[in-house]
């Protein structure tokens, strides 16, 4: 009697450890959104694509601004919006306007010749669960390459002439996805019906590239597997994504960071020039400071008098890098004019820079050639809401070893002033913009002139600029327990960087607390790789010490089979604004926040989990546990289970630390905690399953919902005849109904003869029912959803006999389990018990990464048999 606590004991536990994930996950370690909404006049025109097979099922619209874009012609370049899982057609509005909106402000000065705005096309696709099928990415795939033809042909000449204006005839359009639909952007240049070089650039928003938020069904893993194979082949396709950061609970970011190729560029929100704010899964869409970037990016990149409609690759690339990307190239022009007349200003010291009396400024670095470690990088702190990057000139200078009183000077070349936030909620224009000249640019030299650029001088601008060093970067280690102390060096220092080698796993979270001693803003920057976010510390009236929430998406370079990369670790970067700031700080682990942090990074392995739980009850009851002498509850039952089959448990939490790609020495204990966490919780829900499971076979058995086993297999055999007009998981949720009503047959029988037979009987049957539980509704029940949504439209399930050859392997373990089922009990065998554990050990070791290899094999078997 005492082993049922057992069972109660286990889903209390279980409970309360998922509801500390969920309260850590949804309350603790969050950024602040800070998104301003975005307006739009939009006005969408049908467009009917005929040619294409699915043409009943989507349907293309263009895109109008009111009062901007004309309504009967086009004037841009083509652009095309897909929407993600259960998106809408009318998500396109808001980057659309953006675009027209900016383009129409431009200046006609500042046009580059050939830019122009977009013309958006947007696609209906019905809302679909994108996500949860594979088929549905091809099918919008193939339709959308067929959209393509039918936009491209809009653009088309008068027969007989290859121009009309100055224009050149579009021969692609530029592509924009939001989640899964920029993985549908990317299936579409695999598939037979894509026009080659129709699409030469494919931007995405919290779109999941490196892997789907949860993989349900082989199809999903295999389109993955072969875009994950193809990545980097196509150079001449520029793929750029930008993640939503913390804010995002659907998408992890770190799935939307693309392996790095020249053609490729991904980042963060928060780590985007005049943004710093992360984005939710639908937020990025409207979210205003992304969309003004996104929109000017893409109009900047536009030139239709290309038959690409955009920029060469390489210039794509780097108006795309300058637009999206914190990092500044500066590159040194030689045998620059010498400027003789400067004044003399001390590194560290603040100046005053005004148009009404403009003068040069000459700094001294240090004598050259001095040794390189007692040189550092030179920053530019440019206090102003001014961008500086046209009004000054920056040259590195020497004295000339022939003649003391002259110089040698080489210009410095950059592409801009990088911006700092200037506000905590990160909407303030910025008013900080700096500039790094890394050491191995100005060894040779030692002096740093500054002076008026000669195309500003008629500029009103007035600015504080500052002059000092970027200290040596320190590296320091966060322990277990306490914290690591962070102090500011003394001299002239703007900024210090401070480095965490050991910080580079995304599952943990830690909290910087930071005491600042003057009024002047203090800006800390994080970053991990492309991960990069800021925080503004203001002393106000609510003190002087702050805490910050330090957490990051990327993962270790060799999670994902890349080498490892020197930026793989946590940075800070302390950016003092003010003259000999002083502040101190502390970084300790969130042990708390952490748990939420394990939500989104594990959350896709549950489904594989429960099924892997599910299967040790299952080999547990028909193949060790012993006969039942009495009419035995269902807490004694699953609480036997749990006894019976702890060491599985065991070895499936040991298989699981080593199959876990983060595991290594640094954080082993941790992988292991999580992976006894995970376990734990999907203990319970299995716990709940089963008393779900021997609550439907009462209520079907109290409703006389039953069926024998003969007129049970009658009725399998009469739905297996509709896999010619229904999907597989249709028909396997049908039995799962019968199967239902058999064990329902069997608890009537064993409650009236109450005798250890029948009720043997019944609990092998009721075993199978959980497994079935746990098998077929994370895996195949979307499946089920799929096809209603289909049904609801009129879009009728089309089987083939590929179809069938596919599912086969899933149809076959289902016959041989419900034969089982029918037949059991049997005598209890140790031995097949062993064997069993086979496919158990596999699953836990390569469910997550390879979970329908088994299926795949068995499928390819079959097709090799019947041809």
């Amino acid at each position: 009697m005492a082993t049922r606590w057992l069972a109660y004991s286990v889903v209390f536990l279980s409970l309360l450890c998922g509801l500390a994930m969920w309260d850590s996950f949804a309350h603790w370690q969050q950024d602040a959104p800070r998104c301003d909404m975005s307006y739009s006049r939009p006005a969408f025109v049908p467009l009917p694509v005929p040619d294409s097979r699915l043409h009943a099922k989507y349907h293309l619209y263009l895109f109008r601004q009111g009062g901007i874009d004309p309504m009967d012609k086009l004037v841009g370049a083509p652009a095309l919006f897909i929407p993600g899982h259960a998106g809408s057609y009318k998500q396109a509005r808001s980057i659309a306007a953006e675009a027209a909106d900016y383009f129409q402000a431009l200046p006609a000065s500042e046009r580059r010749t050939g830019q122009a705005s977009m013309d958006v096309f947007t696609v209906d696709l019905n809302e679909e669960f994108s996500a949860l099928h594979g088929d549905l990415i091809r099918d919008q795939a193939e339709y959308l390459n067929d959209a393509i033809r039918r936009i491209l042909a809009l653009y088309a000449p008068p027969q007989g002439h290859e121009q009309h204006g100055h224009r050149a005839t579009p021969s692609s359009v530029l592509v924009i996805g939001h989640s899964m639909g920029g993985i549908v952007a990317r299936v579409m240049q695999h598939l037979p019906n894509y026009t080659p070089r129709s699409i030469t650039t494919i931007f995405t928003l919290a779109t999941p590239h490196r892997l789907p938020p949860i993989i349900l069904e082989d199809k999903m893993h295999a389109i993955y597997h072969d875009m994950l194979q193809r990545h980097g082949e196509n150079t001449t396709t520029a793929l750029i994504s930008i993640a939503g950061g913390s804010l995002d609970n659907i998408v992890n970011s770190d799935a939307a960071l693309l392996p790095p190729s020249p053609a490729t560029f991904s980042v963060i929100a928060t780590g985007i020039p005049r943004v710093w704010t992360g984005c939710d899964h639908m937020a990025i869409l409207w979210c205003n400071q992304v969309v003004k970037q996104v929109a000017a990016m893409l109009v900047d990149i536009i030139d239709i008098r290309l038959p690409a409609q955009t920029l060469p690759i390489d210039q794509r690339m780097a108006l795309i890098r300058k637009r999206l990307d914190i990092t500044r190239h500066v590159v040194l022009e030689k045998d620059a004019p010498a400027n003789m007349s400067t004044t003399a200003a001390a590194m560290g010291q603040t100046v005053s820079w005004s148009w009404k009396t403009p003068l040069s400024y000459m700094y001294r670095l240090g004598e050259p050639h001095m040794d390189k470690n007692d040189q550092k990088d030179i920053v530019i702190v440019w206090r102003s809401s001014d961008e500086p990057s046209d009004s000054v000139r920056i040259s590195l200078c020497r004295t000339s070893p022939l003649m003391k009183s002259s110089r040698e000077c080489a210009q410095i070349q950059h592409d801009g002033f990088q911006p700092l936030p200037s506000s905590a909620d990160m909407r303030a224009p910025p008013l900080t913009w700096i500039l790094t000249i890394s050491r191995e640019l100005w060894r040779t030299y030692d002096q740093l002139v500054l002076e008026p650029s000669q195309r500003s001088h008629s500029q009103e601008m007035r600015a504080q600029v500052r002059v000092g060093t970027m200290d040596a970067s320190r590296e320091m280690n966060v322990p277990m327990a306490g914290h690591a102390q962070i102090l500011r060096s003394s001299g002239t220092g703007v900024a210090t960087v401070y480095q965490f080698p050991r910080v580079r796993h995304p599952f943990i979270a830690y909290r910087l607390n930071v005491d600042i001693h003057d009024p002047s803003p203090l800006v800390v920057q994080q970053q991990v790789g492309r991960d990069v976010k800021f925080h503004v510390l203001t002393p106000g009236s609510d003190g002087n010490v702050m805490d910050v929430d330090i957490h990051f998406h990327r993962v270790p370079s060799r999670v994902h089979g890349l080498e490892d990369d020197e930026n793989d670790h946590l940075a800070l970067t302390f950016w003092s604004t003010g003259a000999n700031q002083d502040w101190n700080a502390k970084l300790a682990i969130d042990w708390y926040g952490s748990l939420g942090r394990c939500v989104l990074r594990f959350g896709p392995s549950v489904p594989m989990a429960l099924f892997v739980i599910a299967m040790t009850l299952l080999m547990h009851n028909w193949c060790i546990r012993p006969s039942t002498t009495i009419s035995k509850g269902v807490a004694d039952i699953v609480s036997q289970w749990l006894v019976g089959a702890s060491p599985l448990f065991c070895l499936v939490v040991a298989m699981v630390v080593i199959a876990n790609p983060f595991t290594d020495r640094d954080v082993w204990h941790l992988s292991l905690a999580i992976s006894i966490v995970v376990t734990f919780v999907a203990l319970g829900a299995v716990v709940v399953i089963s008393g779900v499971a021997h609550a439907l076979t009462i209520v079907f058995s109290t409703l006389h919902l039953h069926l024998s086993s003969s007129l049970a297999a009658a009725v399998i055999t009469v739905l297996l005849g509709t896999l010619q007009w229904l999907p597989t998981a249709v028909v396997l949720s049908a039995m799962y109904f019968v199967w239902i009503a058999v064990c329902a047959k069997a608890y009537k029988q064993a409650s009236k003869m109450n005798d250890a037979p029948h009720w043997d009987v019944y609990w092998h049957r009721w075993t199978l029912l959980v497994f079935l539980k746990a098998w077929l509704l994370p895996f195949h029940v979307p499946h089920v959803v799929v096809f209603v949504r289909d049904m609801l439209i009129s879009w009728h399930f089309q089987p083939s006999r590929a179809t069938l050859v596919h599912d086969a392997p899933v149809l076959a373990n289902m016959l041989i389990l419900l034969a089982l089922g029918f037949n059991g009990p049997w005598q209890r065998n140790k031995t097949m018990g062993i064997f069993c554990v086979v496919p158990v050990v596999y699953y836990a070791i390569y469910g997550g990464t390879h979970p329908f290899a088994i299926d795949h094999f068995f499928s390819r078997a079959i097709q090799l048999w019947i041809v």
